[in-house]
């Protein structure tokens, strides 16, 4: 999202307190709800340059979130762009993991951060698709997409789709507040109320 006025937008739509987006120099983890209080789906917003702020959320629910701003957006000045194809996630982990770098998303070069879920999630990017994830922090690597799956279902760290069903799944019984994504003294966002 590029624009003035998107963090005001993502205010009003998502369950985190996007005031909040870069204080620390992480991210956030957030949800997005539909009218009667269901997930559309969960992800991270990322500060990016000029107020900007980078989603990364799951590729199967892209399309449909970006349809869901686009709704919303009205008059706003806001830019919502696909940049799927320009970037690939790889997360990472090891002893020490959580200290991943950390700083504004994207330009050219992409971004990494230690996940703010929980500390044994390690560390997430966003690269450009075809560069190598290696080593982004010291004493980690990158990990198989299915061992990190693994990881995430021990935990109870409900991610995609098949863990949170578009228009079915509750925030609450997904584990969104347990994991830092929901803030009860935010204001008003769509969907709060259920």
């Amino acid at each position: 999202l590029e624009g003035a006025d998107s963090r005001k937008l993502l205010q009003g739509l998502t369950t985190a307190n996007v005031d909040r987006l870069g204080e620390d120099g992480k991210p956030l983890y957030t949800g997005f709800l539909n009218a009667q209080g269901r997930v559309l789906g969960a992800g991270f917003l990322l500060p990016a340059r000029d107020g900007g702020v980078v989603l990364d959320v799951d590729a199967a629910v892209a399309l449909s979130l970006t349809k869901h701003l686009s709704r919303y957006k009205l008059r706003s000045k806001v830019k919502i762009t696909d940049r799927s194809s320009e970037f690939r996630v790889c997360v990472g982990g090891g002893p020490d993991a959580a200290a991943a770098p950390a700083g504004d998303a994207l330009a050219g070069d992409g971004a990494a951060w230690s996940d703010p879920r929980l500390a044994c999630l390690g560390w997430r990017a966003l690269l450009p698709r075809g560069a190598d994830g290696g080593s982004l922090a010291p004493g980690s690597t990158a990990v198989p997409a299915a061992l990190h799956g693994l990881l995430q279902a021990v935990l109870g760290v409900e991610d995609g789709v098949a863990a949170m069903p578009p228009g079915v799944a509750l925030p609450l019984e997904s584990n969104l507040e347990l994991l830092g994504g929901v803030s009860f003294s935010k204001g008003c966002y769509l969907g709060q109320e259920l």
